[in-house]
This record gives structure tokens, C-alpha cells and sequence, in this order.
């Protein structure tokens, strides 16, 4: 009897061990869990928008030249400066759009007999891209990457049309006299083959153009002794910002004559600001979400499938967001947004974009991706708007 006892006694401790050491299991399981492919299904997010803010810059640098002093005496030209300077203009700011997981919207389609999940293609942030439709419909959501592009124009160095008096000159003001006669032979020639005086007329027009450029090459470099050298560097630079609910004068970036593109946190710079808004009349300011939509995202009800083989996703200490198991395909409703970029004297965006964080969600029936079912479904990667659907 004691023998009995001591088996059943042993025996409640271990369950009750076990019991102790399950949930530990199911904690395991679910900090681990990324989107994608399991043994059971296909868990897939729906992404939200974020904006991309391409800001366009010119460096532009001047050098004085070397015979500037002189400029209004010999080539009748005010306002040359002796001074080196280096500033910046803003020459542009474009938009683009690129998507980011949306881990409050997260899915999962189960594999049975009859599932299409095999088939569904997902991006590499696990957001749902098609489904049925290979790779004829199959689209990435990559971010918008704009590289950044420089380009120079670097100024002929006069000393390659120098003369050898000009070389041989001993003081600057001899210099420019005779360099500023140069110039002004260069122009007659130039004038003498347009009318057509030349004694060294071109058999034909090709001629003709070759040298009158290489005469406007000569005068360019020469001239540039007198007036200065300037160069363009174009920069550009990318900023992202996604939209949680209305926005209204965020400082996207920073702008300065003196250092160029800043960010956003550097208060040398004039602000560059981002409107993000709802274009429904009702939508909340803060929020930009309508009631109608405010109220079905806090009364969302799931319906669950019979089965729910990852039901630990759905646990407490689940990171990564909630998991809803819907009887079909889910898939965004976007709404119009106002998207401007502006600073308080130009505006450089006024632009409406599909923002799904202010709109909505809706489900495809599971009935359409039975066995022999051949719906092919495409999704905007940007948005997770239904794009296309063939049957």
C-alpha cells in the first residue's frame, strides 16, 4: 500500500513539474518567432507607408582669379569679387515611398489539403506580395535608395593659351593688358568666320563649328584670369519618416548656405518641414483615423480557425505583435493623404499618396484559393493594397 503511494506521489510531482516547465517552453517559442514559412502555415505582416525625402544641394565654390583687380579696366567688368567663397543652394526636394512591416497587422494562412499558402510570396520583411502568381506578378518592397551624385566643372587652365610674351610678363598689370588684347583678337576672329571673312574659311560646316568651340575655349580660360573659377558639386541626401497619425511641421531635415543638408537635429540649419494629412473631412487631427475606422480597430473581432497550431504566438510575451487567424486573405484599404514639403518661403511637395496607417482593412474570401481554385492576387508592395486579381 505504501509501494501505491509513493508511485502516485511521484507520479503528481512530475505533471506538476511539467506543468511548471511548459509555459518556459511556450515563452522560448515565441521570442524566437519571425514571419514566414512553418511547418503549419505561412504567418505574413501588411506594411505601412513611410515617406522618403530627397534633398538636392549644389556646393558652389568660387576662386578668384588672378588678374581680378583688373577686370574693370581692361574688360569692363563691375562687381568681380577678390574673395574665395563657398556656399550651398537647395536646388530640389522629391518624394518617394517605401513600405515597413506593420507588426500590429500580422496573418496567418494554414496549410490543409486544400491551401494556397505554398504559393504565397512574401518580402524579406515578411510582408504579404502575392499569392498564385509566380514570379509574373512577384514584386519586391525595397527601400528607396537614392545614391548620392557629384558632378564638376572644372575650368581650362589659361596658361595653356598663353602666349610667350604673356609668360615672359614681369608685372600683373602688363600681364593683363596683354591678355585682355588676346581676348579681344580671339572674338574678332571669332566674328570674321561666323560672317564668313575669314581668310581661313572651313570647306564645310563641321569645320566651321570646331573652331569656333575651340576659340570660345580660349576666351573661356583666358577670361576666367579676370573674372574667377566657379564649380558645382551636386549632393543629394535621403530622409525617411513614417506617419503614425496626422503630421504637421515636422522638421524632416535642415538646410544652410554655409554646411548644405543637415539633419534634423542640427540647429545650424533653417528647418525643412513634412505635412502628412488625412484627406477625409472626418478624420481625427491628431489621428488622422475617421471614426468608422477608429471604431472597427478597437471592436476588431477575429475569427478564428478550428485549429490553431501557433496559438503561442499570441502570448503575453510575444514581441513581435499579435497573430490573427482570419478565414481568407487580408489586405489593406489605404486612404488619400496630403504630403507636403516645404520650407517657410518655397514649396517643394504638394502631392497626394495612399497611406494605409489612416485607412482600413478587408478580407478576400477563402473560398477563392481552394484546390483547383487559379486566383492569382497581386498586392501594391508599397501599400498592401489589393493591385490585381485574376481568376
Amino acid at each position: 500500500m505504501k509501494h501505491t503511494t509513493s508511485i502516485r506521489a511521484l507520479f503528481l510531482s512530475l505533471v506538476f513539474g511539467l506543468y511548471l516547465f511548459l509555459p518556459s517552453v511556450a515563452q522560448t517559442i515565441v521570442k524566437n518567432y519571425e514571419p514566414g514559412v512553418s511547418r503549419d502555415g505561412i504567418v505574413y505582416f501588411l506594411p505601412k507607408t513611410a515617406v522618403d525625402i530627397t534633398l538636392t544641394a549644389a556646393k558652389i565654390s568660387y576662386m578668384p582669379g588672378e588678374l581680378c583687380s583688373y577686370a574693370d579696366r581692361y574688360m569692363r567688368l563691375t562687381d568681380v569679387s577678390d574673395k574665395e567663397d563657398v556656399h550651398y543652394e537647395l536646388l530640389s526636394a522629391n518624394v518617394a515611398y517605401h513600405a515597413v512591416a506593420d507588426e500590429s497587422k500580422c496573418y496567418h494562412i494554414a496549410f490543409n489539403n486544400n491551401s494556397i499558402a505554398p504559393q504565397v510570396a512574401l518580402s524579406d520583411e515578411g510582408t504579404l506580395l502575392s499569392i498564385c502568381a509566380g514570379e509574373l506578378f512577384a514584386m519586391s518592397s525595397e527601400e528607396v535608395n537614392t545614391p548620392t551624385t557629384e558632378a564638376r566643372w572644372e575650368v581650362k587652365d589659361a596658361r595653356d593659351y598663353m602666349t610667350e610674351e604673356m609668360l615672359m610678363a614681369t608685372s600683373k598689370a602688363k600681364l593683363a593688358e596683354l591678355v585682355a588684347r588676346e581676348i579681344y583678337e580671339i572674338r574678332e576672329s571669332k566674328n570674321s568666320l561666323i560672317r564668313g571673312e575669314s581668310d581661313y574659311m572651313p570647306s564645310d560646316g563641321e569645320g566651321l563649328k570646331l573652331m569656333i568651340d575651340n576659340l570660345q575655349k580660349q576666351e573661356d580660360a583666358l577670361l576666367k584670369l579676370f573674372t574667377g573659377a566657379t564649380t558645382r558639386e551636386i549632393t543629394s541626401k535621403t530622409f525617411s519618416y513614417l506617419p503614425e497619425g496626422n503630421t504637421t511641421k515636422h522638421v524632416a531635415a535642415r538646410f544652410s548656405r554655409k554646411l548644405g543638408i543637415l539633419d534634423a537635429d542640427d540647429m545650424a540649419g533653417a528647418p525643412i518641414y513634412l505635412d502628412v494629412k488625412n484627406l477625409n473631412p472626418n478624420a481625427d487631427p491628431t489621428t488622422g483615423l475617421t471614426p468608422t475606422v477608429q471604431k472597427k480597430q478597437q471592436a476588431l473581432t477575429v475569427r478564428k480557425i478550428k485549429k490553431n497550431p501557433i496559438k503561442e504566438l499570441n502570448d503575453s510575451t510575444n514581441t513581435r505583435g499579435k497573430v490573427n487567424y482570419y478565414d481568407g486573405i487580408v489586405y489593406n484599404l489605404p486612404a488619400k493623404a496630403n504630403v507636403r514639403v516645404y520650407t517657410p518661403n518655397n514649396v517643394f511637395v504638394d502631392e497626394t499618396a495612399s497611406i494605409p496607417q489612416f485607412g482600413t482593412t478587408e478580407t478576400l474570401s477563402a473560398k477563392l484559393f481552394g484546390k483547383k481554385a487559379t486566383t492569382k492576387v497581386q498586392l501594391n508592395p508599397i501599400t498592401g493594397a489589393l493591385l490585381r486579381i485574376e481568376e
